[in-house]
Parts: C-alpha cells; sequence; structure tokens
C-alpha cells in the first residue's frame, strides 16, 4: 500500500519529463545492485551523484529522488546484515541519510 502511494506521488508533472523518473529509477536500480554486490566504493561514488542532482534539482527532480531513489533504500535492509546496513549508510552523504529518516519516521517503519 505505501509502495503504491509513493508511485502515486513520484508521477511526472507538467514540470518534470518523464526521463527524469527513469534517469533516477536507473540510478537507484544501480545503486541497490551496488550495494547489495557489497562495491561500497561505487554505492558511494553513486550517492553522492544523487546527491548532487538533488541539490541542482528543481522541486520535481527532488520529488523524483525523495520518492523513487531514497524510498528504495528500506527494500535493502532485509537483504542485509547488520553490518552491511551499517555499511549502505555510511555511504550515504549526510542530505540523503537525513531524507532518509525523515521518511522512515514519518511512513512509521
Amino acid at each position: 500500500m505505501l509502495r503504491q502511494q509513493k508511485a502515486l506521488n513520484a508521477v511526472p508533472t507538467p514540470d518534470t519529463p518523464p526521463a527524469v523518473f527513469s534517469a533516477i529509477q536507473e540510478l537507484t536500480d544501480q545503486a541497490k545492485h551496488l550495494a547489495l554486490q557489497h562495491d561500497f566504493a561505487g554505492l558511494k561514488n553513486c550517492m553522492n551523484r544523487v546527491q548532487k542532482i538533488y541539490r541542482s534539482g528543481n522541486a520535481g527532480v527532488k520529488n523524483a529522488v525523495e520518492n523513487i531513489f531514497i524510498f528504495a533504500f528500506s527494500s535493502i535492509l532485509p537483504h542485509c546484515h547488520q553490518v552491511e546496513w551499517r555499511l549502505v549508510q555510511s555511504c550515504m552523504p549526510t542530505e540523503l541519510y537525513t531524507l532518509y529518516i525523515r521518511q522512515v519516521t514519518k511512513a512509521g517503519c
């Protein structure tokens, strides 16, 4: 249910081309793959790239990052041991980690 709600929130607006959502989804898929493959250097690089996109993006880009990229990290947690999850968290730039915590506490997870 919550996943469906997030997907609805990430619907392209007239100001945000669908390509933005596709690009963020590609980065999300890449980050999840890197995390599950324990490529933490690659994951950190990917997350830093997403943070730069988030910082320089308009409201539509920020919406895509928050509702696609940040939201996806909850789906990695069940596949990680506690130490692995800490390594994933250590790859998150502070701004993205703050967004993640805000999203998790807002959802009551």
